[in-house]
This record gives C-alpha cells, structure tokens and sequence, in this order.
C-alpha cells in the first residue's frame, strides 16, 4: 500500500492542502501544505510505514511520541496538530524557511565564523536543556535535523526516535538506532541507550564540524566509522586554526569524550562553559555565547545585557530595575509581599537573572525582561500578585507562556517549584 502523499491532495476535511513534497524515506514522508483555517504554511509528516511492513508497530508508537512531545523553546517547531486518514497516521508542524545546516554549512564553504558556531551550539543546547529538564532524549541529533532560518536561527526537529525516561524506549531490536558518525560510543554498542550524554555527543560533533570544516569520525563504510567513533579522537579545533580560542576547542573536545562521563554534566553546564571569556580581550556574551567586542551593553546578536551586577542582584518583575530593598521597589514603589514571591531563571537567554514578584496587577515584556531579545514579546506575560498568591497569564505574545507545559491563556496560579517558559526562558517560581 503506497503511503505516497500528492500535490493538490486535501487532509483533515479541507483543511490543510499539500502544495510541495519535501522528503521521502526513513520514518515518514514529508510534504509542504497549506493550512487554509491559518492561511499558514505548514508542514504535515505522514507514517512511512504502512500494517502490511515489518516493524510496522514499532514505527507507529515512535510516530506517536513524536506527537505527544512539546518542547516549549522557540528553536523547537511542535506538533500543531496530530491526526490518522487515508490508512495513515499524520503530523502537522509549523514551517521552518531554510536549508538544513548541512547545506547551509556547504553554503558558507563548509566551515563557520567561531562566534556563529558558538551561537548555533549555544541555540541547541538550551533546546537540550529543556528536554533533558522533561526526561526527553533527541537521540538523533544531525545536520539534517536542524534547520536555519533566514535570521540564522537553528531549529531542532525530527523527534521520532527520542526517548523519554517515563515510558520504555521503543527499538525494532537491539541493535543500532541513530545516524553514524554522530551516534555516540555507548549509542553505537547498546540500541537501547538513553542517556543525556547521546545527544552531548552528537552536539559536538556539529559543533566541530562547524568549526573546523572536518568529521569527528573517519571512514567511508559503516563499521570504519563505528570504528572510528569508539577509538579515535581527533585533533582539537584550535590546534587546526588558531583562531578558534582554546576554551571553545576544549568544551567542543569535551562534548566529545568517549566515557559519557567525561563529558559535561548537562547542557547547562556547556552553555557555561562557552559564555566565560577566552583570555584574549574579547568578551563573550553570558547569554548567548557570542563574541561581544570590548564595549557596549548588550549583546549585538541576542541582546543580552552585559552590564556586571545583572545576574547577581534581584530584579523587580514589574518594572525591571535592580532592587536592594526587599520591602518596596526604589523606581516603581511596588511592594513586595512578605512571601517573598520571586522568579529563578535557569535557561534561555536570562539564565542565572533573578526577578522578585511585587504586589499588583501589570503585564510583563521585553522592555522589563531583555530590551534586545526579539524572542521576547513587548507584551508578553499579564501577572497578578494578590492576596498572598501570584497567578500569571499569556498576554497575547507570539511565542506563548507556559506553565509547565500547558500554555496559560487564562490566569493559572503558580505554586512552589512550578516552571514558568517564557520564548525559551525556563524560570522556577518560589517563596522565601
């Protein structure tokens, strides 16, 4: 049975209207639509295989749990809406406008500036962060699944062989699953492997592709890369162009060690490691990783704020100013509730910021947040602290709020450890 999809072909009673095919093979067949409810483009991913194939069962429940995952980062495209018709079962996701980085790296002669590089890697690893946070494993992490749009941004897609550490992982048996060579060692030896470290691996195999022009891995059949993967290690980027400043060579180096434990704890942990500066004069966003030059206060390309002081003193949510006085706000005059209500960012662009949630009823956006993250809203979040409790809400933002992982179009309350996204910024919501 032919699970081929036709240009002009209409799904979903009307609704999306295929006008390009993109890809075929592998899990599904891949085609450009129209989505004439939006009048959006979109992309619609439709199961390869068919119940008469071997493996059938397996392909069906990854396909699945592709489905069912929600990154909520704006460098991760989800599932807009997942369906079964015409004897198969179909993903519709928003469309990404670019090539996929292997041809964008071709495109640029196969090689990028460091700055760019550490800004992809940096992009991916805080999509990383938040998935590992969910017990989320991509496992499949490759050129091909990342996508570079017109403004240069990475998005990871094609989740279809993750795992997630609440359900048993899904294999046809138990041998490979990934793509040689950026499969790590343990990955290669045991088809069941889910560990943080597989896709800490494949990272860094982009990134020193990215950096060097160069595979991590050499040998032109499968059982030479296995090979090479398990056994060799290549030159470290620096010692290739001196250029490439030797803190990024060693965290890219160390994203490659074969022992996972070697490698860094989490992605966290790697986007720390490439924000310090590289001993040279030049300064290096804490945000986002990229080289800021010498002056200036934010960042040219996230719009980080550099400025010292920043991540070390509390912010007042209302307004966005320093605070040293936890009573009241000194430009504002908010009070602060004697719960001390405040807001932890640990990933995205505002990692490591603190906010203290004042007493009140006002919105929240980029002028408050991060005046040059575009991410970021102008009106994105409504917040409501009364009472002793805080509720929060979307305030018609373009890349949505979310509570964990249900996005909050009406006031929900936030209680103790709960996870606040706001465009890829993870924060964690407490009391003193």
């Amino acid at each position: 049975m032919s699970m081929l999809m036709n240009i002009g072909e209409r799904l979903r009673n009307g609704r999306y209207e295929i006008v390009d095919l993109l890809a075929e093979g592998g899990q599904a067949i891949v085609a450009q639509a129209v989505d004439h409810s939006s009048g959006k483009t979109v992309v619609i991913r439709r199961l390869a295989a068919s119940p008469d194939q071997p493996h059938y069962t397996s392909e069906r429940r990854r396909f699945d749990r592709a489905g069912r995952i929600h990154i909520a980062h704006p460098n991760v495209p989800n599932p807009i809406d997942v369906f079964a018709e015409s004897d198969s079962d179909h993903m519709v996701l928003p469309f990404i406008d670019g090539p996929e980085l292997g041809l964008y790296l071709d495109r640029q002669g196969g090689r990028l500036p460091v700055d760019q590089a550490v800004r992809i890697v940096t992009r991916i690893a805080s999509v990383l962060a938040l998935a590992h946070g969910k017990g989320v494993v991509h496992r499949d992490l490759k050129p091909g699944n990342i996508l570079i749009d017109a403004q240069g941004e990475p998005h990871l897609i094609d989740w279809g062989l993750a795992s997630m550490h609440s359900e048993p992982t899904i294999t046809q048996s138990n041998g490979f699953q990934g793509t040689l060579p950026f499969a790590a060692p343990e990955q290669i030896d045991d088809g069941r492997a889910q560990n943080f470290g597989i896709d800490l691996y494949a990272l860094g195999v982009i990134f020193y592709q990215m950096l060097t022009g160069q595979q991590a891995a050499q040998g032109t059949s499968q059982e030479e890369l296995a090979r090479s993967v398990k056994t060799w290690t290549p030159p470290a980027p620096h010692t290739l162009d001196p250029g490439i400043g030797q803190h990024v060579s060693e965290a890219c180096m160390r994203l490659l060690a074969k022992d996972p434990n070697d490698r860094f704890a989490d992605a966290e942990e790697l986007i720390h490691a490439l924000r310090r500066s590289n001993g040279t004069g030049r300064r290096f966003c804490r945000w986002c990783g990229e080289s800021s030059g010498s002056d200036g206060s934010y960042c040219p390309q996230c719009g980080g704020d550099l400025r010292s002081g920043l991540v070390s003193q509390p912010r007042c949510l209302a307004c966005g100013s320093g605070v040293s006085d936890t009573k009241v706000c000194p430009v504002c005059r908010r009070q602060f509730a004697a719960t001390g209500h405040q807001l932890e960012f640990r990933a995205g662009a505002l990692a490591g910021a603190k906010f203290l949630i004042p007493q009140g009823i006002y919105e929240v956006g980029r002028d408050i947040l991060n005046p040059r993250d575009q991410h970021i809203s102008r009106r994105h979040l409504h917040v409501a602290c009364l009472n002793g409790t805080v509720h929060v809400a979307d305030a018609g933002s373009s890349n949505k709020t979310y509570v964990g992982d249900i996005a909050v179009d009406q006031p929900t309350p936030l209680r103790p450890g709960d996870e606040l996204v706001l465009a890829g910024n993870r924060a964690v919501y407490s009391t003193a």
